[in-house]
């Protein structure tokens, strides 16, 4: 395998891509004449910065990468519409078009991963080349807890609980912001500039856009939907998860 050029890997292409509404979504690309590609979604809250420690170790193994900041976060546009994880999977679909991407391994963290089975409900993987692999990380199928199922998030699992959250985001968004980074990560093992980076990045998001997202994204369910992928899926589940029974997380496999 060919050397990747250092400049590819320091300084990523940036670039605007425009929805069907007319949102503009920002995005960087690694290594554009990578052999494959792989495209990072991240979680609710986030920023394609919160990649910022995986993107250039994949672009080096010669992997084209894309990550991009999904409306409502990071440097995209703030609309006041399109509050669902469904129309997040259609900007997804908007991103890998205009990009003329095929058979592209996505990976989802958190809400990331709810894209991709929205993705799957709306265009069907297997049917749309686009995407030609699933990765998804420490997301259970449904955060809500239910009669039946008792595996969904522990921060945010019911009507009271979400109250509870967008009461904080709302409140004092940047004590939210750094709380939610702790929350989220080990924190004996993730540096402090890391969490304050974290931090900063969800910062950027729009506070009534998460509020009004999350109430969409934690009452989402999933588990009949992941039967129906055709692609190869890796699904990863970390015992240490604070977000997540691992239980919840493992049947998505």
């Amino acid at each position: 395998m060919a050397a990747v050029d250092d400049a590819l890997l320091r300084r990523p292409l940036t670039g605007k891509v425009q929805t069907s509404d007319g949102i503009q979504l920002v995005y960087d690309m690694y290594n554009p004449q990578g052999r494959s590609t792989v495209v990072l979604v991240h979680g609710w809250s986030g920023s394609r910065k919160y990649w910022s420690l995986n993107v250039r170790e994949i672009a080096a193994a010669g992997h084209r990468v894309v990550v991009y900041d999904q409306r409502f976060h990071g440097d995209s546009d703030r609309p006041k519409h399109g509050h669902s994880v469904a129309r997040l999977a259609a900007d997804l679909k908007t991103l890998l078009e205009k990009l003329e991407i095929r058979h592209a391994c996505c990976v989802g963290a958190s809400m990331g991963a709810a894209v991709l089975w929205s993705y799957q409900e709306l265009f069907g993987t297997a049917a749309d080349d686009r995407i030609g692999s699933i990765v998804t990380v420490d997301q259970a199928p449904l955060q809500n807890i239910v009669p039946g199922w008792r595996l969904g998030s522990t921060g945010c699992y019911d009507r009271y609980s979400l109250a509870l959250l967008q009461s904080a985001v709302r409140a004092d968004f940047a004590k939210f912001a750094q709380d939610n980074a702790a929350f989220c990560c080990d924190t004996n093992n993730v540096k402090p500039e890391v969490l304050e980076m974290l931090a900063v990045e969800t910062m950027k998001a729009d506070q009534e856009g998460l509020c009004r997202l999350m109430e969409d994204h934690t009452a989402n369910d999933w588990r009949d939907i992941l039967s129906t992928i055709t692609v190869p899926c890796l699904n990863f589940v970390g015992k240490g998860s604070q977000v997540f029974p691992w239980e919840g997380t493992l049947c998505c496999a």
